[in-house]
């Protein structure tokens, strides 16, 4: 049985390790603190199971969590990724966004396998069994193993792995969503691609469903939408920061984009009057349609949800992504509008540091994002393999 609050876990004894270390939050929460190897690093709290910070190597925190956010249960923490289960929103009986999030979580000191890249070693896996207060209110007895993990670029995955362990035989449904809070600039200068031409329901108009209509979603007062049969791959571009969050997903066919605006802001014990215009929710989930799970007697068919996200930044006019089809990866090279005929790199930008990315690699599915060429002249290099295929990505264009 999972620990709750009334029964706090025994203390864990963890291998020692270069990559994470557990140490006190506030109200002496306990966290792990997951460290990559190019300075990158992410907090998980145990409670909650929740991912309150992320950071690249450049120190920059790419999540948000309010300043008046309230580390003590059984209030959820406002911000960060939390973790909606069995029940997202109002989307049933229990209470917002189910119990998931204010539970005690474990480290999981024996997870199953879990097919992982090799170069990833900053991870943790945790683990939330029912407790017989959640029995009684949600009859279902469940085993959801997390893995939170930072990959070799800085990027950060959470892999959802839940099992129906009911002994009667009775399937459940639940819904889902990693509720991610993103930091940005100013959500003024922010879009959101990737959802163009989306059916959503807006939960601002009685769940009434509507197709979107622009371009790029773009925010001028409150959002509350659900995106249905969302693609796989999301972008966030913000402007003023030069950066671009990429996220991946499986297993959650929908999307939430959410922002309270100023007089919801206000109302909200645990949220700054003004920060809504730093943050930004995009959230992978499961919400129209509920997953069903039969019990299984093995570990074999789990309920699988996973998260990918890349922040990239960028300093160019335009930066193509130059995929090698005879790899695993795809090389990201940057290039300006001097040279970008050229079968050369910019030699000068590179040297007046107008760039924040050098050659590095990032995974192939970056690629299957919404490609766009806008206005920006491009032609195959004569260094490139005869396997490569230079793609130009609107996802890391800023304008001139």
């Amino acid at each position: 049985m999972a620990a709750t609050l009334s029964s706090p876990p025994p203390p864990q004894q963890l291998q020692p390790s270069p990559f994470y270390e557990i140490v006190k939050g506030p109200s002496g929460l306990d966290k792990v603190v997951l460290r990559g190897a190019r300075g990158c690093s992410a907090e998980v709290y145990l409670y909650g199971g929740q991912v309150a910070s992320w950071k690249n190597d450049h120190g920059e925190e790419l999540l948000f969590v309010s300043t008046k956010a309230i580390f003590k249960p059984p209030k959820a923490i406002r911000g960060g990724i939390p973790i909606c289960f069995p029940q997202f929103g109002t989307h049933g009986n229990l209470e917002q966004h189910g119990f998931a999030r204010n539970r005690l979580w474990v480290i999981d000191d024996n997870p199953p396998p879990l097919p992982v890249n090799p170069a990833i070693k900053a991870f943790v896996d945790l683990i939330l069994k029912p407790s017989d207060e959640d029995l009684k209110i949600w009859p279902h007895s469940f085993e959801f193993r997390l893995r939170v993990a930072l990959g070799p670029l800085g990027d950060l995955s959470l892999t959802s792995r839940i099992r129906n362990t009911n002994t009667d035989g009775r399937p459940f449904s639940y819904t889902f969503a990693y509720h991610t809070y993103f930091s940005v600039s100013d959500i003024s200068e922010v879009r959101v691609e990737g959802l163009e031409t989306m059916d959503y329901l807006d939960n601002l108009k009685g769940k009434e469903r509507f197709t979107e209509q622009g371009d790029a979603i773009v925010f001028e007062s409150e959002v509350d939408k659900v995106y249905l049969s969302a693609p796989s791959k999301i972008a966030i571009i913000d402007h003023e920061k030069k950066r671009t969050f990429v996220l991946t997903k499986e297993g959650l066919p929908d999307a939430v984009v959410w922002n309270p605006w100023d007089k919801k802001a206000k109302a909200m014990q645990d949220f700054g009057d003004g920060e809504y215009k730093h943050m930004l929710c995009v959230e992978p989930a499961a919400v129209e349609k509920p997953i069903t799970l039969k019990p299984v007697r093995s570990i074999d068919g789990p309920s699988w949800l996973r998260f990918l996200i890349f922040c990239v930044l960028y300093r160019s006019t335009s930066l193509p992504l130059i995929f090698d089809a005879g790899l695993a990866w795809m090389l990201l090279r940057p290039f300006c509008f001097c040279h970008f005929n050229s079968p050369a790199l910019c030699s000068f930008c590179e040297a007046s540091n107008m760039f924040h990315l050098s050659m590095r690699m990032i995974p192939t599915g970056l690629h299957l994002l919404r490609l766009q060429l806008r206005g920006v002249r491009w032609r195959r290099c004569g260094w490139l393999p005869q396997t490569a295929k230079a793609i130009p990505a609107e996802i890391i264009f800023v304008d001139p």
